[in-house]
């Protein structure tokens, strides 16, 4: 792993992993708390690598520290559960050249009450005879060029950052990108993913028009997809809802498995009250079986569309179907306040 300033958790994670790892490579890019001390303190072998704004290069020196045949990452913030350690100690037992390595499955954001909102796959576990290679400074990831993986989305690995932590990393991202863009060779990615900071800055004009020179050059019909919903998100934003719809219409087209354009499309009836033509798209997202191969939200497939399915049907007369909805809606609801108000509402009604 590579840290700067985590004492506050990094203790957490290397008594979780010290279960199941034969050595524990910590690299440190600069702290000035008690990282190095903890680190040595749980067994780890620390290194120190000067602080270059590039995640990837980082994490790829840390690699070359690494001596078995076998790495499995982890960031100071990331949390194991008692069964995910049982599994992976079984895994252990079973790993063979027959794959290149692992990907498990990264729950990324939580609910207030505990509800996994976003998760996705991600490559944990790396042969290092297939010589893993990590690429670009922001959301960095392992370039996976012919290597494969073995799936076990049943073994997950929790991001439980600490919220004090979090702070100091504001703007961080944002100032690292704004730089890799500055050379016009930068690989299309960096755009992409300067888009999707600028969206989280609400700097949406901007980031629409990163979306584009992102879609100029787009990788593959995946990342195409992913561009087009995040320019949906700005255009809906920035009020300009017919474009959005189009070209939400345009991204159904292309991928019609995914959940967020067919919710796009009934938010976008939802809000002209048009509830009759709203339904049919809400109802189509809430059927999709929820992916496994990309970042995606569950609450796109569970409690969004059941809300606002919920609310047609409530305002078009059907109680019953109403509350049928509501109720399906609270399962990971992240904020269940307004469903259960709404659901006492419809009680009154019927």
């Amino acid at each position: 792993m590579i840290v700067k300033d985590e004492e506050r958790t990094l203790g957490r994670v290397l008594k979780l992993a010290s279960e199941f790892c034969d050595e524990l490579i910590v690299v440190d890019t600069g702290s000035t708390d008690r990282s190095i001390e903890i680190a040595k303190e749980a067994g780890a072998k620390v290194f120190h690598f000067d602080w270059i704004y590039d995640f990837a290069a980082a994490r790829n020196y840390s690699f070359s520290k690494c001596a078995s045949d076998w790495i499995i990452w982890l960031d100071a913030d990331d949390v194991l559960s008692p069964r995910s350690i049982h599994e992976i100690k079984q895994l252990k037992a079973k790993l063979t050249e027959q794959h290149d390595g692992v990907a498990m499955t990264y729950r990324y954001v939580f609910s207030p009450q505990g509800d996994c909102l976003v998760s996705y796959l991600r490559e944990r576990i790396l042969r290092r005879g297939a010589g893993p290679h990590w690429v670009f400074p922001v959301h960095e990831c392992i370039e996976l060029k012919e290597m494969k993986f073995a799936l076990r989305p049943d073994i997950t690995i929790d991001h439980k950052p600490d919220d004090e932590k979090q702070k100091t990393k504001v703007g961080r991202n944002l100032k690292i990108l704004e730089e890799a863009i500055k050379d016009e060779a930068t690989d299309p990615r960096n755009l992409f993913n300067y888009a999707k900071e600028l969206c989280g800055w609400r700097k949406f004009e901007l980031a629409s028009e990163y979306y584009d020179r992102y879609l100029d050059r787009y990788e593959s019909e995946t990342s195409r997809y992913d561009a087009m919903m995040g320019k949906v998100a700005c255009l809906m934003a920035l009020k300009r809802d017919n474009e959005g719809a189009a070209l939400a219409l345009e991204a159904l087209m292309l991928d019609s498995s995914r959940a967020d354009a067919f919710n796009q499309l009934g938010l976008f009836h939802f809000r002209k009250s048009d509830w009759k033509k709203a339904i049919p798209f809400f109802s189509a997202a809430v059927s999709l079986p929820v992916p496994l191969s990309n970042i995606m939200s569950s609450v796109e497939y569970t409690s969004l569309p059941n809300e606002h399915l919920s609310i047609c049907h409530a305002r078009l007369g059907d109680m019953k179907k109403a509350m049928e909805f509501a109720l399906k809606s609270l399962e990971n609801l992240p904020d269940k306040t307004a469903a259960i108000k709404n659901l006492h509402w419809m009680v009154d009604r019927l």
